[in-house]
């Protein structure tokens, strides 16, 4: 056959499994149905054959049909690329630099907070395919949610593994803070940050979580939860030596502002005497017996009536004295004072 005269030529034997780098360039030869002579492509070698019922096509049909299919289908996409890319001058792109662009993508989704959905808005994609083809003559595919969600998945477990050497590198001690929210779907959610100084003095700081808190939370579960986030992020080399109290900040300044508005009416006359104050003072000190009531009882019922009389007015001297007394004090002290009683 003509195809065993041309391997033979090029110093090759024919059989059931031709190799890739002789095929590929023969059976550009052999489907041609117009030509009679052909040269192999990358040699000096020129075949004499017929095309209309030749004994090659016939040999590669019957012993290597899954390979000429192969070879056919992937030459027709190949020419139809090329078609398609010289008429529109659009470069594809690799699948390394796409894998760059979801990776920048995502990163840029991911810090600022964008919008998944943005990589399909109409606006969006006509600005990409402005710089892109009309400008770069590149063909960039954008990515869908579903690939920008996966890229963000692999940004962030990379920049949590980034995080953890750094504090492992520049942080012997910290501090942190934890902030508790509710969205308005209702849902709750807290937020972890450590903060240090490295070897440097310069400030660091690290949102390391933010974790959804099921249900109704309490001060049991919110300990729970930031133990948990603990337990994670420290090593056994940097072990925690004690946490003794976490107090919540937003909750005390509360307590200390409305201790303080409660009691602005007081605040607005404080220094000026009331009005009550001055028949008050005019009051003698004794007490006059003037009940009539008092008449029939006896004497011993109207020394018990003096004693209970003399302690009600006691107490409410008592009374009188401290609430005097607190309305002399500033108004944080007395705030100061109710915080401390909830600590």
């Amino acid at each position: 056959m003509v195809a065993g005269v041309a391997i033979v030529k090029i110093g090759l034997p024919c059989s059931k499994q031709i190799i890739p780098t002789i095929w590929r360039p023969l059976h550009r030869i052999f489907l041609l149905r117009s030509a009679n002579r052909g040269q192999i492509y990358g040699s000096s070698i020129w075949i004499d054959f017929k095309t209309s019922a030749h004994q090659v096509l016939l040999h590669m049909q019957k012993f290597h049909a899954a390979q000429l299919k192969r070879s056919s289908s992937a030459g027709g996409r190949n020419l139809n690329d090329d078609f398609e890319q010289a008429a529109t001058g659009l470069r594809d792109i690799t699948d390394e630099e796409q894998e760059n662009v979801n990776k920048l993508l995502a990163r840029w989704v991911a810090m600022h907070f964008r919008p998944i959905i943005i990589t399909e808005d109409d606006d969006f994609l006509q600005f990409v395919r402005y710089i892109t083809e009309d400008l770069g003559h590149v063909n960039v595919p954008i990515p869908k949610r579903f690939q920008l969600r996966r890229a963000i998945v692999t940004f962030a477990s990379e920049l949590r593994e980034f995080v953890k050497r750094e504090i492992a590198k520049s942080c012997e001690y910290f501090s942190m803070t934890a902030d508790i929210w509710t969205a308005r779907n209702g849902r709750s959610y807290i937020a972890f940050t450590i903060h240090y100084v490295d070897e440097d003095f310069k400030p660091k700081n690290w949102t390391l979580e933010v974790n959804e808190i099921p249900g109704k939370y309490t001060g049991e579960l919110i300990a729970a939860f930031l133990d948990n986030i603990m337990d994670e992020w420290d090593s056994a080399r940097r072990p925690i030596l004690e946490v003794k109290h976490v107090f919540c900040l937003a909750h005390d300044i509360h307590l200390v502002l409305s201790g303080a508005m409660s009691n602005d009416k007081s605040t607005a006359t404080l220094g000026q005497s009331p009005p009550w104050t001055s028949a008050v003072a005019e009051e003698p000190d004794y007490i006059e017996n003037d009940y009539e009531e008092d008449e029939s009882l006896s004497e011993q019922e109207r020394s018990e009536m003096e004693r209970l009389r003399e302690a009600e007015i006691n107490f409410m001297d008592g009374y009188l004295e401290k609430t005097l007394t607190n309305l002399e004090k500033g108004d944080m002290v007395i705030a100061r004072e109710v915080v401390q009683k909830f600590r």
